[in-house]
């Protein structure tokens, strides 16, 4: 394969116009459209713009579409070539000059293979050059299987303790964490429990994203950055993030007021000259374990509960 080293991905300026584009525009509308080109920027970051199964789920998963929906946008416009599982496009075959083609046309008299259609179509799009099917095709279905979740072919990535431990390592760092707290007005190096709080909320929130495992190092610069875009005033997750922190330290008041009320827990009270009493009225010792049972009585001699 002959992969250009760029970030970018050419399209061109007549795509709308091409025969396929055309279609999916008639049938889908600007939703379709927008399913395809979720598809086409998944696509180039695989070996071979080549998906499989478990790429559909991930694009499904993007989409917020089923993944019938992601399949048929796949193969019945003519964007895809497709054979089994696997899926390439057709626009990412030029940008990145790629020779391994699925469905390609064979030359000098390699033999092909022919797949079963699904859903009753054309075995036209299904046939391969035998060679490429066992070696590139395979091999890029491998790759896509040694992942953590995403469907991202592996290199130089980070691990889940590793990304665990990053984290941990820049809310150690306290000149940081004091910029931060003035600069975003978070209290997160002044207030432990608040910040706390705040780095369980983060790893969380990083974790249901999968982003340290999306094939590209996670490092502390990047944690970074996530976290102040995470955190910047105004924007949706700082709010969410506002009004969480607001309830934790609520209930830590409302607990408090109750501990200060009632300083243990069980049955019992506390009289007017603030002796502990048990469900009988007796008097119990402060540190008297808690009486889970109302029938029971406090027994100054056995020091238990009977």
């Amino acid at each position: 394969m002959k992969k250009k080293r760029s970030g970018y991905i050419q399209i061109s300026r007549k795509l709308m116009e091409s025969k396929g584009v055309y279609e999916l525009r008639r049938a889908e509308k600007a939703e379709g459209l927008g399913v395809f080109m979720m598809i086409v920027f998944e696509l180039a970051k695989y070996e071979d713009a080549i998906g499989n199964e478990e790429t559909l789920l991930i694009i499904s998963m993007l989409a917020h579409k089923k993944k019938s929906y992601v399949w048929h946008i796949i193969k019945d416009f003519g964007l895809f070539d497709v054979e089994g599982e696997h899926f390439q496009c057709r626009l990412l075959q030029k940008t990145f000059n790629i020779e391994t083609i699925l469905g390609d046309t064979p030359s000098g008299g390699e033999s092909t293979v022919n797949e079963r259609p699904l859903n009753g179509e054309s075995t036209t799009l299904y046939k391969v050059r035998a060679e490429a099917r066992r070696s590139q095709i395979q091999n890029t279905r491998i790759q896509n299987t040694k992942n953590i979740g995403t469907g991202v072919p592996i290199r130089t990535t980070t691990s889940t303790t590793d990304f665990h431990e990053l984290i941990e390592d820049i809310f150690r760092s306290p000149d940081w964490l004091e910029k931060i707290e003035q600069r975003m007005a978070l209290c997160i190096c002044s207030n432990k429990m608040i910040r706390e709080f705040v780095k369980r909320s983060f790893i969380d929130e990083i974790e249901m994203n999968g982003c340290y495992d999306d094939g590209e190092p996670f490092t502390i610069s990047r944690a970074k950055r996530y976290f102040v875009n995470w955190i910047r005033p105004g924007k949706a997750p700082r709010e969410e993030l506002n009004k969480k922190i607001n309830n934790m330290l609520r209930f830590n008041v409302e607990q408090a007021k109750r501990k200060a009320g009632k300083p243990f827990d069980g049955y019992g009270t506390i009289d007017s000259k603030g002796r502990r009493r048990g469900p009988h009225g007796e008097i119990v010792p402060m540190d008297a374990p808690a009486c889970m049972d109302d029938m029971m009585e406090w027994n100054n001699k056995t020091q238990c509960w009977e």
